[in-house]
């Protein structure tokens, strides 16, 4: 089976067949969805052909790195049919959804591409990322979705010691800090629980570390980490913990505990399973 036989439609079909019953593919599609993200590139550039599927968004966004990519080899250093792509989205099927992703797709391949000029400052990637989010796109939410996938893709770095990056693990997140205010909420909640995972630490010792953080910081964090634990856990696996978790805190450390929470329930569930752990969770939140 290739692509040319199925059309890009039967390719996001036997994606989520895939995703959905093999672990491995799970881990390992990334590079797959490059060459569907290539294909939909030509294919919009040939006649505005957009795809509103969630498949888009699986396998660490690799679908927009194979457009962005493509359409960089197609035009040189030009956003504009990424951003075109993305707007297409948005108008026939509002935001949230698939145009939420697309736009954060953009900022996530956007920092895939910097040259090798950039790499090794982690401030300065951000910042040409943040720049060119900036440049192209008008509308401040859009931005931010654009920024969060930014500083999604210099968590990942950092994780992977790609690009000359590493953590800084000296004090509490130091390029967050540098970061415009309107995007250094995303920035913490990417980088904050990069920085936990990183660790490889035990659940009390990442509770230790969340509770040192300054209490703006925190929440940020808390809401990302949350988000997180819900999507490592196996389908099996109780929840109960997690609901113990905000239990623990308080106020709004308490509510965006539970927003991370609920997004992680549907960015991990199948499709239309979502609510299944809902009710085990909401049982064993305190009132």
């Amino acid at each position: 089976m290739t692509i040319d036989t199925v059309g890009i439609e039967g390719a996001f079909d036997s994606v989520r067949g895939w995703y959905d019953s093999d672990p491995e593919f799970r881990h390992n599609c990334h590079d797959v969805m490059h060459i569907v993200g290539s294909v939909a590139h030509d294919e919009f550039a040939k006649n505005r052909t957009t795809f509103n599927r969630p498949e888009a968004a699986f396998c660490g966004f690799g679908f927009y790195h194979g457009f962005i990519e493509q359409a960089l080899l197609s035009s040189g250093n030009d956003f504009s049919e990424a951003r075109a792509y993305c707007d297409n989205l948005a108008e026939k099927h509002g935001i949230p959804g698939t145009a939420a992703a697309c736009y954060h797709g953009i900022g996530h391949a956007m920092f895939d591409a910097l040259p090798a000029s950039d790499w090794g400052n982690p401030e300065r990637m951000a910042g040409v990322g943040i720049r060119i989010c900036e440049r192209i796109l008008g509308d401040s939410f859009k931005r931010e979705l654009c920024a969060s996938g930014v500083y999604n893709s210099l968590a990942n770095a950092m994780s992977g010691h790609q690009y000359g990056l590493t953590f800084d693990t000296t004090k509490p997140i130091p390029v967050c800090a540098t970061q415009k205010p309107e995007y250094q909420s995303y920035c913490y909640m990417e980088v904050g629980n990069g920085l936990i995972r990183e660790g490889h630490w035990t659940q009390e010792q990442e509770w230790s570390y969340l509770m040192s953080l300054d209490s703006a910081v925190r929440r940020h964090v808390i809401e990302a980490y949350v988000h997180s634990e819900v999507k490592h856990a196996s389908e099996s696996e109780s929840v109960a913990f997690i609901a113990g978790m905000c239990n623990a805190l308080s106020g709004s450390e308490a509510e965006v505990c539970v927003e991370g929470a609920v997004s992680g329930f549907f960015a991990s569930s199948k499709p239309g399973e979502e609510h299944a752990k809902g009710p085990e969770f909401c049982g064993a939140l305190h009132d």
